[in-house]
């Protein structure tokens, strides 16, 4: 018995309620207009700093529409995500809660809400639904459409069942890091599962029954689309339903008994709605679905992203590499990234790289590909396991053949960046090209934009007689590198806070000052711990010497 609870119901007698102890509860009987409503005040685990439950026991009791009830007939007197639990006056709290409950209640029997839940079913829906668990992936809410369905399990008994909803252009590398990430097993690709957009509804109360499915549809545009495909046999349809204000819509899940039909091949569609009307007892299962399309994410994210759908084109997976593929994915708005990288995940490099433990002895690649799907899985998103020296040596063409808007190395191999910058210049890569690495202690950091014709006086910004890079912020880079026992231990020192202030910085630059929309090239130079470059007697080129922690400097090279 909870220890407030004497306290409670006395309090709760003072007020003038009429209340008993029973079962560790406080129930409580309220006469509202000769409607008796049997109620129980519960009292939660972590009282006071949680808010008090009223349940109405005899719920079924009331021909009338009472609004703000949740899965248990519980009353939602509160917004938990917002309300602060005033747990120094959890007194005066319990007086409010009554009270609101009362309100509820009484505009309940006086009819006042009947209209109500429209507006708030979006949070109620949630709690009426079964456990079985649906994640929908679609990008285009507007249209009716038939969606892929992939069912399996999320324990080796077989118990809790999942289920991915997907568009058929949804790619299947995606839809297996999916599967991965989600834990599913011993999946199958079962029956098409029915998509409707509802724009205009009216929803007074739940959908329980099939008639009221019906209720919801029959002046939809899309009914006979929707009848067509409940006739041939499908079970399981999935409503988008807007509400005034929103451009995202609520995702309902319902699954259908077994309708029934007249015999015979029906051919006029002005007979669906009298012949799907037979079925208007059957009963609907509502399911629970999580909305995982872009849209929605970015909507329940902050709407920071363009407006334009990007794909990119990653070659590099490290600890530089795999930040900028994450923090690409948090800024712009992704539709396809591609990631290569031929290296496995080391232990060394997990301290400063976005992949930990369970990613050792995997492909980079493959390792950061399932993080992004892990956060985006609306992206599509492809691990290419291939060295890029074979693009060189003419053994694989994935730069020519695969669809990118943006290609970025990240690499920090000088071979590589060059024989790229000359592939952009003979014109064999046909989107800009971006460049990004860093110098010891991340001392600073270089992005080389590539977005205009590579001329004479962007050849002599960027190399050196040899053709080789000469951009840097430290005198002689190479001698600061460190290494351990074993000659093929060599590596560059800096940590992964140092890494990820480089990258956010540097794509918040590229998103609000529109880089990669600007025609030209540039070169982004940030100046990262100089303070400690200069503790450490790092010799610092002439002039860089005055610059300060965390600074960025932006130079056009093109003219």
């Amino acid at each position: 018995m909870h220890d407030k609870i004497h306290e409670l119901y006395s309090y709760f007698l003072k007020l003038g309620y009429i209340v008993k102890i029973e079962d560790d509860k406080i129930s409580w009987n309220i006469n509202i207009k000769n409607n008796n409503f049997k109620l129980s005040i519960v009292i939660p685990e972590y009282y006071p700093f949680e808010f008090l439950k009223i349940k109405i026991i005899n719920f079924s009791d009331f021909d009338f529409y009472i609004p703000h009830t949740l899965t248990g007939n519980y009353l939602c007197l509160y917004e938990v995500n917002s309300d602060r639990h005033n747990y120094k006056n959890y007194l005066e709290e319990a007086k409010e809660t009554l009270q609101r409950a009362v309100d509820i209640l009484e505009k309940s029997v006086e009819r006042e809400v009947e209209n109500q839940y429209k507006y708030e079913f979006s949070d109620i829906y949630p709690f009426l639904t079964s456990n079985q668990v649906n994640y929908f992936l679609s990008e285009d809410y507007k249209t009716p459409k038939l969606l892929k369905s992939l069912e399996g399990f999320k324990d080796k008994d077989n118990k809790e069942k999942l289920r991915i909803l997907y568009d058929t252009n949804y790619s299947i590398d995606s839809l297996g890091m999916l599967v991965s990430n989600l834990g599913i097993k011993d999946y199958k690709i079962k029956e098409s599962v029915l998509y409707i957009p509802v724009e205009n509804s009216n929803l007074s109360s739940p959908i329980t029954k099939f008639a009221d499915l019906i209720n919801v549809l029959e002046n939809n545009k899309h009914f006979n689309f929707f009848a067509e495909k409940l006739i041939k046999g499908l079970s399981t349809i999935t409503l988008g339903v807007y509400q005034e204000g929103i451009n995202i819509p609520t995702i309902l899940c319902f699954k259908i008994e077994k309708l029934y039909f007249p015999k015979g091949k029906i051919v006029k569609k002005s007979s669906y709605k009298s012949i799907l009307k037979i079925n208007n007892s059957k009963l609907l299962v509502n399911m629970k679905i999580n909305d995982l399309s872009q849209n929605k994410l970015i909507f329940r994210s902050g709407d920071g992203h363009s407006n334009r759908k990007l794909s990119f084109y990653i070659i590099g997976c490290g600890s530089l590499g795999s930040f900028l593929s994450k923090s690409i994915c948090d800024t712009f708005d992704i539709e396809n990234i591609i990631l290569q990288d031929n290296d496995i995940l080391e232990v060394d490099n997990i301290g400063r790289h976005l992949c930990g433990l369970r990613s050792l002895n995997k492909f980079k690649s493959n390792e950061v590909a399932k993080v992004i799907n892990n956060y985006y899985p609306h992206i599509n998103t492809k691990a290419i396991y291939t060295n890029i020296l074979n693009e060189f040596l003419g053994k694989e063409k994935h730069l020519l053949s695969e669809k990118y808007d943006f290609l970025i190395c990240v690499v920090g191999d000088e071979n590589v960046e060059e024989q790229l910058i000359q592939m952009y210049e003979k014109k064999k890569l046909h989107t800009p090209l971006i460049i990004v690495w860093i110098e010891p202690y991340l001392v600073a950091g270089h992005i080389l934009i590539f977005n205009g014709e590579l001329n004479e006086l962007s050849k002599s910004y960027i190399f050196d007689k040899e053709r080789n890079i000469k951009l840097s912020v430290v005198q002689n880079v190479h001698q600061y590198s460190k290494s351990e026992a074993g000659c093929q231990s060599r590596f560059m020192p800096y940590s992964g806070f140092e890494v990820q202030l480089f990258i956010n910085k540097c794509v918040d630059l590229l998103m609000n000052n529109r880089y990669l929309e600007k025609k030209g090239n540039y070169h982004i130079t940030y100046f990262g711990n100089m303070k400690e470059a200069r503790g450490k007697n790092i010799e610092i080129k002439q002039q860089w010497t005055a610059k300060n922690n965390r600074e960025l400097f932006v130079t056009r090279f093109d003219e």
